[in-house]
């Protein structure tokens, strides 16, 4: 459907598009006209609203009763200036939390939808207009719960993360410390082992050198006397040669 053809529907500022057997919605050619701030899309065969939708921020009052709804874009709520919502005789179990966005709300028909509870409790009959007023408070008011909740539960579960991971990172850092000391004391090991293998070593050094001077000291006499034995030797040559030339 070309911007040219919505126009046709177009009078002063309400845009009708009701019977037009609509599977979808043309959101560039309804965006072109921020006029339309009435928007009538009843009597379609709509199953969903595309998210885009919802950044025609400039609709007051709008219509989807009588299509084939089962669900609404999570960012429905971001439609804030709307006050008046036709939601009759979809199939909605339920409706988007982002409700609690439309302050401006002021009715809402929720009637012949299969609304889950508490949620179709709270949102009542719709069978009159007061009641209609009434469904817009309550459900705005609920998902104002509802979203609050969620925020609360949202907070808890990221308090949780953070404490599991500050955990994990305790647990981490207990077991880089055990690792590094591990680590330290197989070196100090080692480091001792060297010096033990180093004193050891010295000791036999020095046993060798305490022996053989020991050896030395001992062989003194010894070489001493073997040197007089062959002095005396050599003299009592010398005599018995000199008895036998005389």
């Amino acid at each position: 459907m070309s911007k040219g053809n919505l126009r046709e529907h177009l009078e002063g500022n309400e845009l009708d598009l009701s019977l037009n057997n609509l599977t979808t919605l043309p959101v560039k050619e309804l965006a072109a006209i921020p006029k339309a701030t009435h928007m009538d899309f009843s009597s379609n065969a709509l199953v969903s609203i595309p998210p885009e939708f919802c950044q025609l921020t400039h609709i007051v009052r709008l219509d989807l009763s009588q299509n084939r709804l089962n669900t609404l874009p999570p960012n429905f709520g971001d439609l804030v200036k709307l006050q008046t919502l036709d939601l009759y005789n979809n199939f909605l179990t339920t409706l988007p939390v982002s409700f609690c966005q439309l302050r401006s709300l002021k009715w809402l028909d929720v009637k012949n939808n299969t609304l889950m509870e508490p949620l179709g409790r709270i949102a009542g009959d719709c069978l009159d207009d007061a009641q209609c007023k009434k469904c817009a408070s309550k459900v705005v008011t609920y998902m104002t719960q509802v979203h609050q909740e969620q925020e609360i539960e949202r907070a808890r579960q990221l308090q949780q993360q953070q404490e599991r991971e500050a955990a994990k990172k305790k647990v981490e850092e207990a077991e880089l410390l055990r690792k590094r000391a591990v680590k330290k004391a197989a070196k100090e090991k080692r480091r001792r082992e060297a010096e033990r293998r180093r004193d050891e070593e010295e000791k036999r050094r020095r046993q060798e050198e305490e022996e053989a001077s020991n050896d030395a000291e001992d062989d003194g006499p010894i070489k001493l006397q073997n040197l007089m034995r062959n002095k005396r030797r050599e003299e009592e040559k010398k005599r018995t040669r000199g008895e036998q030339v005389r």
